[in-house]
């Protein structure tokens, strides 16, 4: 039987032995990020004990994780102890964090303010937070693991540009049904509306066997065979979305990728949480994530737990680079109780334009250690000011408008200072603000310094396009836009807006209308470029196109000032007195108090 065993043995020990040699040598196998495993019931967390090093778009950082594969600051027993109030902030990449260490995220920082605190309590707040985790991430974690630290108080966010990428599969429903009222009006219905991440038990398990293995990293990073394997398995821990999937649920994705809806259609929804009239087109997504946060609220409400749900904005909002309207971005449709809702931006812009030192990382709306500890700042002022701690609301606010506080947001920043100055980002920022604050002279030294330290760097050359444009600098604006193209900056709208507003302040109207059809081609549906070329083609007394170009922008984005005083003008010149007097009170149903078109309806 010993012989039997041995011979086994060695007959398998010879198997692996081959099968690592054909792929060392035929198919080597590349090694890649196997620092997340499947647990909570999601397919992509943390490892436990994980201690590794990380680089983050040209920023080391660590990240070490507990027993319980979270990346917070110190083990936090399941048990509460007495007088402990505790945060469980939940999260993606933001939370996880991105660029910065243990003790450098949004989490530690808060622990630190909320203990800073005069009160007889001690406060926990636990970092849950894992690269790639949304909103049904949030649910699978509380629902499987969270609920057991017993919070006080659930932090979750969301930022700017998610809705583009949200993965809907992972949502799904008892009804799904869309029906056609009339030419533009719809009415959706959704209802038993949950979470499914579609994990694949098997796999799962397989991929825990395996990582549990004595010398499991040595394994990985030294045998082709171990990767080939565990690269299978994790190709195989999400059942793809198929109508013989065992769940009986109607999957959101494949919901929508059929459903009947045109840009100009008003929706109205029929949920569980109530209903919705006239939501636009463009507010589909964001109405399917406020049903999704009702249902993240229905489970958080069974723990007693209240949630405080942030708005993050990206880098160039808090910069006044771009702004995001409110279609894209979650509204509250009915009011909770135990939900309280924080819009980061105006906060976040105050802080920057005081401090001016970097609270994102370059190109990133993940934050540098300022930014953790900025937002950390503004979230424990707004939780002392809406009472969700047990203290004096009016005795613990941390004033950010102090140079103590832009200090302490530099000190954050120590570890990084000196990449983020080789690479000119601070003088980006510098230049950023001041152009904001209508400072143009000082933006253009410190945009101009940026350029000298990275001269084959586009974006000072595109920011500096921008700069010359409002110094009403038309001919500079044109230089610098043109040589961040060339440079290889990407021909956006944006681009080809600029040249074409450029051109026609020039008065040179034909490439002026050569670069607002430009524009038009890259991004038909934007109705900012359809204004733009109807105030050219205004200029050039074609009233009729201008006419047209802005009919198809108030069908885009209904309703925009700017849009129904540019209709106006046109219906005047066209002489219909009658239509321009109807654009008039148009506005004045949705903005009583514009006095531009008060004013002209009185001079009719």
């Amino acid at each position: 039987m010993k012989n039997f065993f041995l011979l086994s043995s060695l007959f398998i020990f010879g198997i692996l032995v081959t099968a690592e040699g054909y792929f060392r040598f035929f198919s080597p196998q590349p090694i890649f990020e196997n620092h997340t495993t499947a647990n909570f019931g999601t397919p992509n967390s943390f490892r436990p004990k994980l201690k590794r090093n990380f680089d983050f778009v040209g920023f080391p950082f660590e990240v070490k994780t507990d027993s319980k594969s979270l990346r917070s600051f110190s083990e936090t027993p399941y048990k509460k102890q007495k007088n402990v109030f505790r945060v469980l902030c939940i999260g993606g990449s933001i939370f996880a964090a991105s660029g910065v260490n243990n003790n450098e995220t949004f989490a530690y920082y808060l622990n630190k303010k909320l203990n800073t605190k005069a009160s007889g309590t001690n406060f926990e707040a636990i970092n849950a937070g894992k690269n790639t985790w949304e909103l049904a991430d949030f649910f699978t974690y509380f629902k499987n693991e969270g609920y057991k630290y017993q919070p006080d108080l659930i932090i979750i966010y969301f930022h700017t540009g998610e809705l583009m990428g949200m993965d809907f599969s992972e949502l799904e429903a008892d009804k799904l049904t869309l029906k056609r009222l009339s030419k533009n009006q719809v009415e959706i219905t959704i209802g038993g509306l949950n979470f499914n991440e579609r994990l694949n038990p098997t796999a799962a398990a397989a991929l825990n066997f395996i990582q549990s293995i004595p010398l499991y990293d040595f394994f990985f990073f030294n045998s082709h065979l171990t990767r080939i394997l565990e690269k299978q398995i994790r190709e195989r821990l999400i059942f793809p979305v198929e109508p013989s999937q065992k769940s009986k649920k109607l999957n959101l994705k494949s919901f929508m990728e059929n459903w009947d809806l045109k840009p100009g259609d008003l929706v109205t929804w029929k949920t569980d949480y109530g209903k919705t009239t006239n939501l636009t087109f463009y507010q589909s997504k964001a109405a399917i994530y406020n049903i999704a946060l009702a249902r993240f609220m229905e489970l958080t409400e069974k723990s007693k737990t209240k949630v405080l749900f942030l708005s993050v904005p990206s880098p160039k909002e808090i910069l006044g680079l771009e702004v995001n309207f409110s279609e894209t971005k979650p509204f509250q449709t009915t009011k909770n109780p135990n939900l309280y809702w924080l819009e980061l931006l105006q906060p976040l812009t105050e802080i920057q334009n005081s401090s001016m030192v970097p609270l994102n990382f370059p190109n990133k709306i993940h934050w540098t250690p300022a930014g953790h500890n900025a937002t950390a700042t503004i979230v424990s002022n707004f939780m002392t000011a809406e009472k969700l701690l047990p203290l004096n609301p009016a005795s613990s606010n941390i004033q950010t408008k102090t140079e103590a506080f832009s200090q302490s947001l530099r000190q954050s920043n120590n570890r990084i200072s000196d990449l983020l100055k080789n690479q000119g980002y601070d003088l980006y920022i510098k230049g950023m603000v001041n152009k904001n604050l209508g400072r143009l002279n000082q933006a253009e030294s410190f945009l101009t310094r940026y350029l000298k330290i990275s001269p084959q760097t586009q974006k000072p050359m595109w920011h500096l396009g921008n700069l010359y444009f409002l110094k009403k600098e038309f001919k500079k604006s044109i230089k610098f836009t043109t040589l961040a193209v060339e440079n290889g900056y990407i021909k956006t709208d944006a681009v080809y807006a600029l040249l074409g507003k450029s051109y026609f302040n020039l008065q040179q109207y034909d490439k002026a209308e050569d670069f607002f059809k430009k524009a038009l081609e890259y991004s038909p549906n934007y109705f900012r470029n359809r204004l733009n070329f109807a105030r050219l083609l205004f200029s050039k007394k074609r009233y009729e196109e201008c006419l047209e170009q802005l009919l198809t922008a108030n069908t885009l984005f209904p309703n925009q000032i700017e849009t129904l005083m540019g209709i106006t003008s046109v219906y005047l010149k066209l002489g219909q007195k009658q239509k321009a007097k109807e654009a008039l009170q148009n506005i004045l149903k949705f903005a009583p108090q514009n006095q531009a078109a008060t004013h002209a309806l009185k001079e009719m």
